[in-house]
């Protein structure tokens, strides 16, 4: 038996397998984790500009309502200050409607007393003014505030005895 050589199988083998711990190999693994240490920090720097151009129009439409509000702001305190203006103007406006009225009526009052002696002396100077009876001696009609009313005055006196 001699010249025989024995066929083993593989069963009875036993293979073992050592990494090689090459420069190169390890080399590589340090430049992949530095790589995707550098990667993550890269990547959320990305999403962030992202995120940034794709709220960019958002952003100009909201400063474009920032300068409107600014816009309508002015206007309505400007529509304010004439308001107010206004409301001055109108207080004084009545105010003075009111002391003209009671001007008027003073002098109204004046006016017709003023007629009412004017009557008396015109009475008293006509040539018949000693036939007895009733005269008119004046006779004021006077506009109201409603356009269906008027004011009238009338002076009468008796003649004679």
């Amino acid at each position: 038996m001699l010249g025989f050589k024995r066929r083993m199988s593989l069963r009875e083998h036993s293979v073992v397998l050592m990494p090689r711990k090459s420069k190169l190999l390890s080399a590589l693994k340090i430049l992949g984790v530095l790589l995707l240490m550098l990667a993550i920090p890269a990547s959320a720097w990305q999403a962030w500009q992202a995120g940034l151009r794709s709220q960019a129009d958002v952003v100009q439409e909201r400063d474009r309502l920032l300068v409107q509000r600014e816009d309508l702001l002015a206007e309505l305190t400007a529509a304010r200050e004439r308001a107010q203006q206004l409301e001055v103007d109108l207080l004084v406006a009545l105010e003075s409607v009111s002391e003209n009225r009671g001007m008027v009526r003073e002098l109204e009052q004046q006016l017709f007393h003023l007629q009412q002696d004017l009557a008396q002396y015109q009475g008293a100077l006509v040539p018949n003014a000693t036939s007895p009876g009733i005269r008119i001696q004046a006779f004021e009609l006077l506009p109201t505030e409603d356009t269906e009313r008027f004011r009238f005055k009338v002076m009468v006196s008796r003649v004679g005895d």
